[in-house]
């Protein structure tokens, strides 16, 4: 159990050191298959074949993330736009009801204090 919590709290730690090594390392085995068929199609060296190989790589990865992007923020702008509406035709119906025996002034929860 102590060596569980101890592997949990290094990983926990040290994650936010190796993540992006990890995230590099799985983008660059990725991209190791395209440039290599690039690098022996075409009679470049490997270094200029990869520039457009990270171009197409990386608009790709933005393209693919942009548009699922704006559709979520489509989406709850409708439903934000929607909340006012919402609270006017529910809530506060609600709390009028709730407040009507009260009369004026606070909650019977409330205490007032008291003037000298």
């Amino acid at each position: 159990m102590v060596v569980l919590l101890l592997a949990f709290a290094t990983l926990k730690l040290t994650l936010g050191i190796f993540l992006p090594i990890l995230v590099t390392f799985l983008i660059a085995a990725f991209l190791d298959g395209p440039l290599r068929f690039l690098s022996r199609k075409f009679p470049l060296k490997r270094t200029i074949a990869a520039i457009p190989v990270i171009i197409f790589f990386f608009g790709a990865a933005g393209l693919l993330f942009t548009f699922p992007g704006i559709r979520v923020l489509a989406l709850s702008t409708g439903i934000f736009a929607g909340l006012p509406g919402l609270c006017a035709s529910t809530l506060e119906p609600a709390s009028w009801s709730l407040s009507n025996g009260w009369g004026s002034g606070s909650p019977p929860w409330i205490r007032r204090p008291r003037q000298r």
